[in-house]
């Protein structure tokens, strides 16, 4: 019933000349019709590039990302051998001098947990140190300064039709309707907006998991999760580098979209909700929290780790003949755990684990708290 509804405006446009082998669906809820070529276009997906242009800045800041990934490699390779000759060792022996300098960094695990998180490194070699490969750098990018733009665009066949590339500008100017990915399956779903704005005021509509908000409270949660980890560094319960990991620079507010649940057969349909934290208040103090629980987790009897561990479950566990097997699917499971019974079930574990100090057990909760609230 869905697939009739759906593709109502498609059939006589899907099966004509032109058409692109691909398994891709388009799904149009729109009353809108759409030619051919802009179902070519469509059903390339939605992650295909057009004939790209030729940039000479991103080719010299990529020669320039490159020459510094080599300096690296080359100043580290300086410093281990460096540590060998210091300690009397062979060149053959730098492996085991790293492995063992690994093994001395480790703490006994009766001592507080750290973790090796720090922010990433922006540190370049001075390359005229290395004089090969400042003088690669150099070359390489005068021969890109010298590049023939137009000749070097029009070496390069197009990818696309001209009825394509212009199929591909209308769909870019058709400000009246939304293209997603579906949830499942990766097929192509248009929506007119009005569709898409309901699919989404369903999800944000739920008083139980979403709050409307008077004003924006980064700040404030900013400044919290700063003392918090101050408090901490104080303490010694983190590193330097991990207060700088997780102390908040500039973060940015979340991202919130809805991809269409087409293989549930309704129309309208509802809506998986996205949330992209790239960059937000609490993302990386999610990723210390998850590091510190980590070991925690694995340990508890109900953890299963993916599919795989799971199947080696089963197939050592008999089962009677007469027994059936059935799984359970708990719609929107995150949002549907009560804050407070997660945070009193991390604290519960958490105590239990005498790998953490009462104070590390506390900066844990608050920083739960924070991270909670932030989403």
């Amino acid at each position: 019933m869905g697939e009739i509804l759906i593709n109502r405006h498609l059939d006589s446009n899907i099966n004509q000349d032109n058409e692109v082998p691909n398994d891709l669906q388009i799904m149009n809820l729109t009353n809108k019709v759409f030619s051919k070529y802009h179902l070519q276009v469509l059903k390339k997906g939605l992650n295909y590039v057009p004939k790209p242009k030729f940039n000479a800045f991103e080719w010299v800041k990529d020669i320039h990302l490159f020459t510094r990934k080599l300096a690296l490699k080359k100043f580290h390779a300086i410093q281990l051998e460096k540590t060998s000759k210091r300690y009397g060792l062979d060149e053959t022996d730098q492996e085991t001098l790293a492995i063992l300098a690994d093994l001395f960094n480790v703490e006994p695990t009766n001592t507080k947990f750290k973790t090796e998180l720090m922010l990433k490194s922006k540190f370049t070699p001075w390359l005229t140190e290395y004089s090969h490969l400042d003088t690669f750098c150099k070359l390489v990018c005068n021969e890109i300064d010298k590049v023939n733009t137009k000749e070097l665009q029009d070496q390069i066949d197009n990818n696309m039709t001209p009825d394509e590339q212009q199929a591909l500008l209308e769909l870019r100017d058709m400000e009246d309707i939304v293209i997603k990915k579906s949830n499942k399956g990766g097929n192509i779903v248009i929506l007119d907006n009005d569709q898409y704005c309901n699919m989404v005021l369903k999800i944000l509509e739920d008083t139980n998991t979403y709050q409307v908000l008077s004003t924006n409270p980064t700040d404030l949660y900013s400044s919290e999760l700063r003392n918090i980890l101050n408090e901490a560094l104080g303490q010694d319960l983190i590193s330097k580098n991990e207060f700088q990991f997780m102390n908040p620079n500039q973060p940015t507010i979340s991202t919130f979209y809805a991809l269409p649940k087409m293989h549930k057969g309704k129309i309208p349909p509802p809506g998986r909700r996205i949330v992209s934290d790239r960059n937000n208040l609490t993302q990386n103090s999610s990723i210390y929290i998850d590091k510190v629980l980590r070991r925690t987790v694995d340990s508890l009897p109900s953890y299963i780790r993916d599919t795989k561990q799971m199947l080696k479950i089963l197939n050592e566990t008999p089962i009677p003949e007469e027994c059936m097997l059935c799984s359970i699917d708990v719609e929107s499971l995150y949002s549907s755990i009560p804050h407070e019974l997660g945070l009193k079930c991390v604290q519960y574990f958490i105590e239990k684990d005498e790998r953490f100090s009462a104070t590390h057990q506390l900066f844990v909760i608050h920083t739960t708290v924070i991270v909670y609230s932030d989403t």
